[in-house]
């Protein structure tokens, strides 16, 4: 399809942002090559020798779970190139949007809305790249990545930016994107699956963190916490009044069946992972099952994310000792 015959309502421009912009996004493997590169992680008894060298530090910048090199799902295609890739396609979305003249006030407002999320977004694959590609995000001067502002020609060959150039470009996106977003409700389930003003500060307080300006960083970061009206998770005590015991030792116990009910679990975590509650989660993707985006599962086993599977990666031993040392766990929970 020409981009003449894409972008030629509001509602094409949304169907862009969510078919191309979202189903690409994806940190599947920046938290893979953190954990690896880190020793989060250790070989496991399924292992295949998979990131042998990666485990030992020998950081080898043509690796694939890197830089990329291949063509697949999102979140499989390597830090460098699948941030790239969503970059693009957000130039491609914001020239095409060009093309687009809102007829009503209602149109006119979802329009704008597209073009926050999608600048928003741009300004998070920056600092993801700036955060595993420059050499030192303190410093202003040296060299970050490549900035790519609009869309290429096929043939363009285009330098590394300092990271002022690149910092600069992050900052105008948030500071647009901070002015047309706003909070969602925590109670709105689905709003965590787009871009909103509590994502835009989010990442401004990472991004501060990370070039060293902690003032701001802190900002931001309150202002998540305080505005986003998110339920966080009270870890101590985790009771309640039928059930003021912690004991694992069997499912049949109160504590238990409190705890691991699937519907009414007291703990806000828990209900994170089983969807019926948003509770402290500021930003998520949405990945159904036969939908966009690859398998994390995929990275750490062979089989099934089950005890009886297959485990190519086990947890580091320094991060077992720490879970082990928190009071109340057991060894039937870290296993």
């Amino acid at each position: 399809m020409q981009e003449k015959d894409l972008y030629t309502n509001v509602a094409n421009l949304k169907e862009v942002l969510n078919g191309s912009v979202y189903a690409q996004l994806d940190p599947m493997d920046e938290i893979y090559f953190t954990a690896v590169f880190t020793d989060e992680v250790k070989p496991g008894s399924a292992s295949g020798g998979q990131e042998y060298s990666l485990h030992r530090f020998f950081l080898d910048a043509a690796s694939p779970v890197v830089t990329g090199g291949t063509v697949g799902t999102a979140g499989s295609d390597g830090i460098w190139l699948n941030n790239y890739r969503v970059i693009n396609r957000v130039n491609r979305l914001l020239e095409g949007a060009k093309r687009i003249t809102p007829s009503t006030d209602k149109e006119k407002d979802e329009y704008n809305n597209i073009l926050a999320q999608a600048r928003a977004i741009r300004a998070y694959c920056y600092v993801q790249l700036e955060a595993y590609f420059s050499k030192d995000m303190k410093n202003p001067n040296e060299l970050g990545v490549i900035l790519l502002k609009d869309v290429p020609s096929t043939d363009a060959q285009l330098p590394r930016a300092k990271n002022q150039d690149v910092y600069d470009f992050i900052n105008a996106d948030l500071d647009y994107a901070r002015g047309i977003l706003t909070y969602s409700a925590a109670s709105d389930q689905g709003a965590r699956y787009f871009a909103d003003k509590g994502f835009v500060n989010a990442v401004t307080a990472r991004f501060n963190l990370y070039r060293g300006n902690m003032p701001l960083a802190k900002q931001y970061a309150n202002e998540v916490i305080t505005d986003t009206k998110l339920k966080l998770t009270v870890a101590d005590p985790a009771v309640t009044p039928t059930a003021p015991v912690i004991d694992v030792s069997s499912a049949t116990t109160t504590w238990a069946k409190e705890f691991y009910n699937v519907a009414t679990s007291f703990n806000p975590y828990r209900n994170l992972w089983n969807d019926s509650s948003r509770g402290e989660i500021v930003f998520s993707l949405n990945r159904l099952p036969l939908g966009a985006g690859g398998s994390i599962g995929s990275k750490w086993n062979t089989n099934q994310s089950q005890l009886n599977g297959s485990p190519m990666w086990f947890w580091g031993r320094n991060l077992y000792n720490l879970f082990q040392s928190i009071p109340g766990i057991s060894e039937n929970m870290l296993m």
